[in-house]
């Protein structure tokens, strides 16, 4: 769960609009507020019909095409702009990954491509991306609407496991950003070149450090750690489990 050339990018323009701002995991969502035009709501036992209730009653009528379940959070993007719903009811680190996490598919996958569109057709398309008219024969030739939104845009984070390999590839580059956002390899870096013992210890140690000190949830600090240790080049080699290291 490193960081690609995808999900920097998104972490890069993220920095840029913050500016020098200070990092704070109890700031982190006042800071996207501010950085983005993005609100974020809380609502307890999150789920799809809360959502469309607390829409509806916004004059924001929206039916998910689906039946109502329990989600961690969801992402609901039109115009440019977005709602973040996360479930209040989940403890604090949570609810912090939760928001780095649909940050990172408000970035991935909404704003990046439509800023992209908006910058090579200029400002009038913005009527077909938030699905007033139909794009012009001219429009279509360019092709840029394959993987761009057109009007609402719906992201959700599940509490289970998707096994699509495409929405799993969606879901893997919003948590990369989430991590790059949260814990920056380059900053734990020179923390994990220090660890000393066996894997299983500096698996441990990090572990413990990514859940302390910077705030995530204990299983994703867990995955992240052997990616982490990987990475740097201190994973758990074929040389170790043979007890010669």
């Amino acid at each position: 769960m490193i960081l690609n050339s995808l999900s920097q990018n998104a972490v890069d323009i993220f920095w840029q609009r913050c500016g020098a701002a200070e990092f704070s995991y109890d700031l982190f969502p006042q800071l996207i507020e501010l950085a983005f035009p993005i609100k974020i709501v809380r609502l307890p036992t999150l789920s799809l019909h809360n959502i469309e209730i607390w829409l509806a009653r916004r004059g924001g009528n929206y039916t998910f095409n689906c039946q109502s379940r329990a989600v961690r959070g969801c992402l609901v993007a039109y115009s440019g702009k977005g709602i973040l719903f996360i479930d209040s009811q989940d403890e604090q680190q949570q609810q912090i990954f939760t928001i780095a996490h649909e940050v990172g598919h408000f970035l991935l996958d909404y704003w990046i491509p439509r800023q992209d569109a908006i910058a090579k057709m200029g400002s009038e398309i913005e009527g077909v991306l938030d699905g007033h008219r139909d794009p012009t024969h001219g429009e279509r030739l360019k092709a840029l609407f394959n993987k761009i939104s057109v009007g609402i845009h719906i992201n959700l984070m599940e509490r289970g496991t998707l096994s699509n390999s495409d929405i799993w590839e969606i879901e893997d580059n919003a948590d990369r950003v989430a991590l790059g956002l949260l814990a920056p390899p380059d900053l734990l870096q020179p923390a994990i070149d220090a660890l000393v013992g066996s894997y299983e210890e500096r698996l441990v140690t990090l572990s413990s450090i990514l859940s302390e000190q910077y705030s995530l949830p204990n299983i994703i600090a867990q995955g992240y750690a052997v990616s982490l240790l990987s990475h740097f080049g201190h994973g758990n080699s074929w040389v170790e489990r043979m007890g010669l290291r």
